[in-house]
């Protein structure tokens, strides 16, 4: 999972435009390369899945409520 955190700022961190527009991209694990397609996380889904991860460090939480909107959170599937 990707968390879009900008530290408390009003607007997205530049980085979360490029999977919104292009989700397919290669990760590098352990050395090998892996296709992998983002999605991101809205509505319902963000909050079963996204917001664990936000709740998990207390700073992600805390920014959010500074920037008063929620951390775009992308999830990465393996395309091969």
């Amino acid at each position: 999972m990707l968390v879009g955190f900008s530290r408390g700022r009003p607007k997205d961190s530049a980085w979360t435009h490029h999977p919104r527009a292009c989700p397919d991209a290669v990760v590098a694990v352990a050395g090998k390369e892996i296709p992998v397609r983002a999605r991101e996380l809205l509505g319902s889904e963000y909050e079963a899945r996204g917001k664990p991860l936000l709740d998990f460090w207390p700073g992600y939480s805390m920014a959010e409520r500074t920037a008063r909107r929620v951390s775009p959170n992308f999830e990465l599937k393996a395309t091969n």
